[in-house]
């Protein structure tokens, strides 16, 4: 009541207990709060009754007040969260395939591995598709939606308060930070994660589970696309170092095991970061090798470049370089710690002429276990930076290192190490899916040996000029962003089920439209039968111009006719015998898939040759392929 008559400007009285109204009414202001009491409402009564330009004032004030609370401003509030469901892509790419990219994690600013390979690998993707990413936000963070490139977008879902709560519990009872492998745990909490799945994997050609952490939601979706597992790494591997610590770390790590063997068996293509990689999770899950391809980690080799000595003068003088510099690029992770730690211990003393720097969040892990920086003089541990300063600090190295000693995948930094021109050591574990040979293009040596190798190197510039040189070319030649998306861009489209003839599976009950009649298997599972006149097949929405190629088996009438969505799409005659007929698919941009409709007269396998079989049945199909 009190808001409507706001509403018509009209002046409102009310009592400092009555609740909503008073979150409206500021007293003199826009209306009276009086007590609780008949005098003093009808005071404020006779005072507006004698003054009728205070009564029509405070009535303005009042409309004032609520001019904003309409019932579409709260409709649109409500649908705030759901905006980013208006998404669209620029006109001049309204014909592209969609890719739909589910990541644990933000990807933007690509800070730290993770989020670097997501980000340069799907804008260079995005020069042949358009690229969604679905990523989870914290709790206070708002849904986003960020233009990220020509043709990338990330939409943010931020989890809720009781999902960031429970996982603020798991990390004390673990130990250390979870976000990802409580994923599997928790995101019922968030239960808009799996809604904006399911909404742009419903309008996407691949489907890419970054990380195994979401791939439950996209297993429930995903139907008949091209379902991708991204492997940043073996995570069961992985994860077992430092999460069978405590009670909770290990159901953890069990939650990764499962969600980790239902991506790699249930996925139709696996991407590794390397050969050994993609060979050890053939070996653990027991799958073809053939299905995982080496999707490496790469760099941009055409916006780092090689520093001339003036770019590299100028870059020391910026950041007050006076001595020689070796750089530890280091994420928050387990193995970087270690590396830390061995830097802290060993190697900056070992070398007290030398300046050593490390940049990444590893500073926040170190803070997170230790408490305090008590570093020697002569390491700083600046955190995480951005990446103008992480490409002077890179012009300004004279070494660049790698000490880690466990892990897995492959190390980011080692291709911005290789793409900026600084001579590197790493361990054989660092160095692992880079490519680069010992003495050739790198120092790959045990830690016991890293300071005489770094000493080496600052005593001898030519010969480090030279490992330099060479790591530089080979990421050019085979670990550069734009290269990688385009091999990539080929494998994706002849592995498309809409790009190529794609079998349709009688086993697989999500391939058909239920109705009185389900499917029958026949002679083998790309053979079925319906025991009625008419049977009904959802085909996937190649989303371009396309045929459905289908072999049928006539019935008592050798009359055929073919719905597409309802829509009659055309009548055949058919002969004896199995026989082959296409019908031209509408081009459809939204929708998961595209009803079939098959109707002829019912028929008995006996009278047609089928032996004994005198049931009376439908259609019998068979080779169905989207082509």
């Amino acid at each position: 009541v009190a808001l409507e008559a706001m509403k018509c400007a009209k002046p409102v009285i009310t009592c400092s207990d009555s609740g909503g109204p008073t979150e409206l009414i500021k007293d003199g202001v826009n209306g009276f709060i009086c007590e609780p009491d008949a005098r003093a409402i009808a005071e404020k009564m006779s005072l507006l009754a004698k003054d009728p330009e205070m009564a029509r004032r405070l009535g303005r004030k009042g409309l004032e007040t609520v001019s904003h609370i309409t019932w579409e401003g709260l409709v649109d509030k409500l649908l705030e969260p759901y905006n980013f469901l208006e998404l669209r892509f620029a006109n001049s790419r309204q014909n592209k395939r969609i890719i739909c990219v589910i990541s644990p994690y933000g990807i933007y600013p690509p800070v730290g591995g993770g989020k670097s390979r997501i980000f340069h690998l799907y804008r260079h993707l995005a020069r042949y598709y358009n690229v969604v990413v679905v990523s989870v936000g914290n709790y206070n963070e708002k849904y986003q939606v960020k233009d990220l490139a020509d043709g990338l977008f990330e939409v943010r879902v931020p989890m809720t308060p009781a999902h960031s709560k429970r996982q603020w519990e798991l990390e004390k009872e673990a130990g250390l930070p979870i976000s990802d492998v409580a994923m599997p745990r928790l995101m019922r909490h968030t239960p808009m994660i799996v809604a904006v799945i399911e909404h742009f994997v419903g309008k996407a050609d691949v489907v890419v589970a970054s990380h195994p952490f979401l791939f439950d939601a996209v297993r429930r979706v995903a139907r008949t696309r091209l379902v991708v597992y991204e492997a940043h790494n073996v995570e069961t591997k992985l994860k077992a170092a430092y999460l069978k610590r405590t009670r909770a770390g290990k159901r953890l790590w069990r939650d990764t095991a499962r969600v980790e063997r239902g991506a790699a068996r249930q996925s139709d293509v696996i991407w590794a970061t390397s050969e050994d990689e993609a060979k050890e999770l053939a070996r653990i899950f027991g799958i073809r090798s053939e299905k995982v391809w080496v999707v490496p980690n790469a760099v941009d080799t055409g916006t780092i470049v090689v520093p001339d000595e003036k770019v590299r003068e100028e870059a020391r003088r910026l950041l007050g370089c006076s001595r020689p510099v070796v750089l530890f690029i280091a994420s928050w992770h387990p193995p970087n710690l270690e590396g830390l730690l061995f830097l802290k211990e060993h190697l900056s003393p070992a070398l007290p002429s030398a300046d050593f720097v490390v940049v990444g969040s590893v500073k926040d892990q170190y803070l997170s276990e230790v408490k305090h920086l008590d570093f020697p003089n002569n390491l700083k541990v600046l955190g995480v930076v951005e990446e103008k300063e992480k490409n002077l600090w890179l012009a300004a190295s004279d070494v660049a290192i790698n000490p880690v000693v466990s892990g897995s995948g492959t190390s980011l930094k080692m291709f911005d190490y290789m793409a900026a021109g600084v001579p590197i050591v790493t361990t054989a574990v660092g160095a692992r899916g880079t490519h680069l040979v010992d003495g050739k293009h790198a120092i790959i040596s045990d830690r016991a040996l890293f300071a005489h190798n770094i000493g080496f190197l600052l005593k001898h510039p030519e010969e480090a000029s030279a490992l330099a040189a060479a790591a530089r070319k080979l990421a050019e030649e085979r670990f550069d962003w734009a290269k990688i998306a385009s091999i990539i861009h080929e494998r994706l489209e002849e592995a498309m089920p809409s790009s190529l003839p794609c079998q349709f599976d009688a086993s697989d009950e999500r391939q058909f439209i239920s109705g009185w009649y389900p499917p029958e298997l026949w002679e083998d599972k790309f053979t079925f039968r319906w025991s009625n006149g008419e049977g009904r097949l959802a085909v996937h929405n190649p989303k371009r111009v396309a045929s459905l190629r289908v072999e049928l088996l006539r019935g008592a009438s050798p009359d055929l006719e073919v719905f597409l969505n309802g829509t009659p799409a055309g009548k055949f005659t058919l002969q004896g015998g199995w026989q082959q007929i296409e019908v031209e698919l509408p081009r459809i941009i939204d929708g998961d898939a595209i009803e079939v409709l098959f109707r002829c007269s019912p028929w008995r396998p006996a009278e047609l040759g089928g032996g004994d079989d005198m049931r009376r049945l439908g259609l019998a199909l068979r080779r169905v392929t989207v082509i």
